[in-house]
């Protein structure tokens, strides 16, 4: 995700030169960015790109409430219903993500937890205590075998 474009333009362009799947090529973009960006690994200045390129789609509206800015791709002549990504504004994190049609909808919502939380170092001395608490291996506990000769 590193070597992804900063700039929203070559973003588009890299996003619809590998997106496909969908009844157009808009709504390829704009699924492409949520897949993109529900990762969370996204670097800020690729995510703040990918967001302005779903600006830009003309079939894009949107709706904020509170901490949230839900993004709508809209296109009736296509299906009916409308795919969508709820952003959080402070993070840009993706908080949900769905489609709402009068005979099918879905909606999936992700939650970031971090991977592990930090602990302090280990000082020398309780690093020394642990490595001597070992038990010793079953393989080091075995008598060694002499070499014949």
């Amino acid at each position: 995700m590193a070597g992804l474009p900063t700039d929203a333009d070559d973003v588009a362009t890299w996003l619809r030169d590998n997106t496909s799947g969908s009844n157009s090529a808009d709504e390829a973009v704009f699924v492409g960015v949520g897949d993109m960006l529900r990762t969370g690994y996204v670097p800020a200045g690729v995510a703040r790109a990918a967001i302005e390129v779903l600006g830009r789609l003309p079939e894009v509206r949107t709706e904020t409430t509170g901490s949230q800015v839900k993004v709508i791709f809209d296109d009736p002549g296509t299906r009916d219903g409308n795919h969508y990504v709820i952003f959080d504004t402070d993070t840009a994190d993706v908080i949900e993500e769905g489609f709402a049609g009068s005979e099918v909808s879905y909606r999936a919502t992700t939650t970031y937890h971090p991977l592990a939380t930090p602990f302090p170092p280990m000082s020398r001395r309780r690093r020394s205590t642990l490595s001597s608490s070992r038990s010793p291996s079953p393989r080091a506990s075995r008598p060694r075998k002499r070499p014949r000769g």
